[in-house]
């Protein structure tokens, strides 16, 4: 991989301890030997890669390579070699949201969620989603912004500041997609799927939370488990859905809320999911859980498309409001992310710290290092190798 006049190879990165393990990629602390800067690698595996997977690493490059906003994880360089695709990005000093969350009590006070959660992804996802598609091959879809698509607290990390903040920045792009695209929707996490998305795969075939939640499922009112019982055996009886995502055709158009370009006020639909996202967040750092959570996947999905949110009156006006605004049902009349910033909630704030950091070796300035990191850059598509998985001697 070569940017400029710059090659670069795994060789530059000292590899410290491995922070995760997916399917096709990892991810490790690594150090850069330029600069000494702590960075967060990512490597794909390509002997783990359809070519599908590879164009998908390559888009999710191109999106996050095109933020340039103090709300998202930084990508500093990507490169690829025979073995895998890498993107160098931004370390996250203090973890994911989810366990600081986990931390702190399992709930925080209304002006910490305001503050150091929502105000920050709100202009995160307002930023993404006025992004121009990478790549729009039709002059139609330019004015489409990107979304995310798998929104929540385990995306959402915390890095060091300058000042020794710990600040959210919205991180893994990648299932993020051009709105209007015709990408399949059915992805994410349950907890946080939007009622749109909802309606073209059963709950019970998308993935589960992976770590148990902060707060006991007999906590929920007992109304609401009511509703979701009730509605548990609907759930059984919604159409079957392709493999490609859509519903078939004995569907109800009326319902069937697959992206079309002959439907343009639902080409957004996207977007407006990484709102109801948002929306389950707060609710789950407000009180403790996600809004439609229940004991068994098919409860929880007919939950998400039919009940109401419980709002506890010990929450201000202003922020049950909040809530109802972004967990409305039908995402055409759900506000926007940007909407959303002058809600009386969140108007006149300022996106604060969740705390301070408490490391014993703070990295040297990230301003002056990232100066000896470049741009990001992916070389043209190469098929990826076949054979057993491979991994790098530096992982």
């Amino acid at each position: 991989m070569r940017r400029g006049s710059t090659a670069w190879s795994i060789e530059e990165l000292e590899a410290e301890a491995v922070l995760g393990e997916g399917a096709m990629s990892t991810v490790a602390l690594c150090v850069c030997k330029r600069s000494g800067l702590r960075v967060a690698l990512k490597m794909y595996h390509k002997s783990r890669m359809s070519a599908a997977n590879y164009q998908q690493a390559e888009r999710e490059i191109c999106i996050q390579a095109a933020l340039r906003n103090e709300h998202t994880i930084a990508l500093y360089v990507a490169f690829e070699d025979e073995d895998g695709v890498y993107l160098v990005q931004e370390y996250a000093a203090g973890g994911d949201v989810y366990g600081a969350l986990a931390a702190a009590g399992g709930f925080l006070h209304e002006t910490q969620v305001a503050d150091a959660v929502v105000l920050p992804l709100l202009r995160a996802l307002s930023h993404l989603h006025s992004q121009a598609p990478p790549q729009a091959r039709r002059s139609w879809l330019r004015h489409f912004g990107v979304a995310h698509r798998d929104v929540k607290s385990e995306n959402l990390l915390l890095c060091a500041d300058a000042s020794g903040g710990l600040r959210v920045r919205l991180a893994d792009f990648g299932l993020a997609e051009r709105a209007g695209s015709g990408a399949s929707l059915c992805v994410g996490t349950l907890d946080y799927m939007a009622p749109e998305v909802g309606s073209h795969a059963p709950a019970w075939q998308r993935p589960a939370r992976k770590r148990p939640l902060a707060r006991p499922l007999a906590e929920l009112p007992p109304s609401l488990y009511h509703q979701m019982d009730r509605l548990a055996g609907q759930a059984q009886a919604l159409p079957a859905v392709a493999a490609g995502g859509r519903a078939h055709a004995q569907a109800d158009p009326d319902t069937d809320h697959t992206l079309d370009p002959s439907r343009c006020k639902l080409e957004t639909c996207g977007l407006a999911g990484d709102v109801w996202a948002a929306g389950v967040l707060a609710y789950e750092m407000l009180l403790g859980g996600p809004p439609f959570e229940a004991d068994t996947k098919a409860a929880t999905y007919a939950a998400i498309l039919h009940a109401q949110p419980w709002l506890p009156q010990h929450l201000s006006a202003p922020a049950r409001d909040f809530l109802l605004q972004a967990l409305t049902k039908d995402p055409t009349q759900r506000p926007t992310a940007g909407q959303l910033l002058h809600h009386p909630w969140l108007a006149g704030r300022s996106a604060q710290p969740w705390g301070a950091t408490n490391l014993p070796n703070p990295d040297p300035a990230p301003q002056a290092a990232a100066r000896l990191l470049h741009a990001p850059s992916l070389a043209p598509a190469t098929p990826p190798r076949q054979g057993p998985a491979t991994a790098s001697p530096h992982l």
